[in-house]
């Protein structure tokens, strides 16, 4: 399955993100509330605020890209430009014959990675394919088939992060100043619990 990347000539100042857990709050007549989770995963949203010149190729592609994927029609892949710590961030659901997923992390510093909760050690069980998935991200090869229906995680130390996302919307700023402008993209990752590269 080939992944759209975002593209890297984009240099996009920040991207501030949120995590919606889709939590469901009801209130009975006698004031009683009852908080009940929907998503057993967060789906993060990011905010790309980029500053642009307003006639550059930068520009161009921004525009190009978004109008590539039909706005949110196309999903692609995201790569954060900063780092942090992410933790048991989903990676796939087995199927009982699938063995390689991409990585939701990028340049990190130590890595952990769980199968249907219990660790699993790179070397006997897995190893990482630096590079060779989509974007330049790294692909994680298991040794052997994961069960059907085990959930795979990961954290990730001091890592940018993989987004599979889709963009809902995309702003330019009518003020241009010097010949430059704010361009902001709103990008909704892809709900966590479906596995974006099965097939």
């Amino acid at each position: 399955m080939t992944v759209p990347v975002f593209p890297s000539g984009v240099l996009y100042e920040r991207a501030p993100y949120k995590e919606n857990w889709k939590t469901l709050a009801n209130q009975s007549e006698g004031g009683v509330e009852q908080r009940i989770t929907k998503w057993t995963r967060p789906i993060r949203q990011f905010e790309v605020i980029a500053n642009l010149m307003e006639q550059s190729a930068e520009a161009d592609v921004l525009l190009n890209f978004i109008h590539a994927r039909k706005g949110a029609f196309e999903p692609f892949l995201f790569i954060t430009r900063s780092k942090r710590s992410w933790e048991k961030v989903f990676v796939g659901t087995g199927t009982g014959s699938r063995r390689v997923w991409v990585l939701p992390f990028l340049e990190w510093d130590f890595l952990t990675v769980y199968v249907g909760g219990m660790e699993v050690f790179q070397g006997p069980d897995y190893d990482i394919l630096p590079s060779a998935g989509p974007g330049g991200s790294d692909l994680l090869v298991f040794r052997v088939s994961v069960a059907n229906a085990s959930v795979v995680e990961a954290d990730g130390a001091n890592a940018r992060f993989v987004a599979y996302v889709k963009a809902t919307d995309l702003y330019e700023d009518d003020h241009v100043r010097n010949g430059r402008f704010n361009a902001r993209l709103s990008l909704t990752e892809v709900k966590a619990d479906v596995d974006p590269y099965g097939g």
